[in-house]
C-alpha cells in the first residue's frame, strides 16, 4: 500500500501545519496577547480523539436499545456521523421510522371526544371540534372527529379485521 492512498490525510496534515506555523507567526507579530490564538488552535486539533473502549459499549448499548444516532450524539457529545459510522461498521439496523402523521388528539382528548358525543352536550361532528378547539386549544377537523367516533364507538367484533 502507497503512500498514493494516503494522499489526502497527507494533505491535511500538511493544511493544519501550515495553519500553526501562520498561527505561530502571528502571535509572535501581536505579541504576548495572541497566547489565546495559539492555545485555541490547539484546542481544535486535539479535539479529534479516538473513541474509548467505554464509550464505544456504550454507544452499542443504546443502538441496540433503538436510540436514535442523534439522541446518543447529544449525550455522549460526539459527532452524529460517528455514531453513524459505528453503526455501520457493527451492522445494526437503523430503526424504521414511524409511519403517518403524528397524532393531534391525546387518548384523553380522544375520550373527551367521545363522551361529548355519547351525553348529547353536541349532535355535530362540527360542534365536537369547536369545542375541542375551545376547551383544549387544538384545532381538529370535523372529519377526524368522525374517525375518532368511529373508531371509539364501533363494537369489538366490528372493529377486527377477520379474515
Amino acid at each position: 500500500m502507497g503512500l498514493g492512498s494516503h494522499s489526502g490525510f497527507l494533505n491535511f496534515l500538511l493544511t493544519v501545519y501550515r495553519l500553526y506555523q501562520r498561527a505561530q507567526r502571528l502571535s509572535i507579530a501581536l505579541g504576548s496577547d495572541s497566547t489565546p490564538i495559539i492555545r485555541s488552535f490547539h484546542y481544535f486539533t486535539i479535539i479529534m480523539s479516538r473513541i474509548t473502549q467505554a464509550k464505544l459499549q456504550d454507544i452499542t448499548c443504546k443502538l441496540n436499545n433503538g436510540q436514535s444516532s442523534r439522541q446518543i450524539a447529544a449525550e455522549l457529545d460526539l459527532s452524529k456521523s460517528s455514531i453513524n459510522n459505528i453503526r455501520n461498521k457493527l451492522q445494526i439496523a437503523t430503526p424504521p421510522p414511524k409511519s403517518g402523521a403524528k397524532r393531534k388528539l391525546t387518548e384523553r382528548q380522544r375520550r373527551d371526544v367521545t363522551s361529548l358525543i355519547a351525553s348529547n352536550k353536541v349532535k355535530t361532528a362540527i360542534e365536537a371540534a369547536k369545542v375541542i378547539a375551545k376547551e383544549h386549544g387544538t384545532k381538529v377537523s370535523p372529519d377526524t372527529i368522525c374517525r375518532i367516533l368511529n373508531s371509539n364507538l364501533r363494537p369489538e367484533s366490528e372493529s377486527r379485521n377477520q379474515p
